[in-house]
């Protein structure tokens, strides 16, 4: 079913804000390690032909995935999964271990 507009905000089936949906989406691919630990985000141009939303959405969806710790922003790789959550790991390895890039932080 197509997103319908209610108001500014487009939602989903059930009231949903269409960029909560996504974030949450995104949010738990990140916590069932479908995006692993220190791995990029698939770029937007793929999440918003996967999702059918525009890139405005996209973005939207990743503001609280980014205050909540779990999205860092890299200057040549787009969004980066963070190494660890902030109310715990999500991996068990630093990034650079994983083979990932070297500049993300890993208390």
């Amino acid at each position: 079913m197509r997103p319908t507009a209610a108001g500014r905000s487009w939602t989903v089936p059930g009231g949903v804000r269409l960029a909560t949906h996504v974030g949450q989406v995104i949010r738990d691919r990140i916590t069932s390690r479908v995006y692993p630990a220190g791995e990029p985000l698939p770029p937007l141009r793929v999440l918003v032909r996967e999702f059918g939303v525009s890139r405005s959405v996209v973005w939207e969806s990743t503001k609280p995935l980014k205050a909540d710790g779990l999205l860092l922003r890299h200057p040549f790789l787009g969004y980066v999964v963070a190494a660890r959550h902030p109310d715990g790991p999500l991996a068990s390895h630093s990034p650079t271990e994983q083979g990932g890039p070297s500049c993300i932080p890993c208390p």
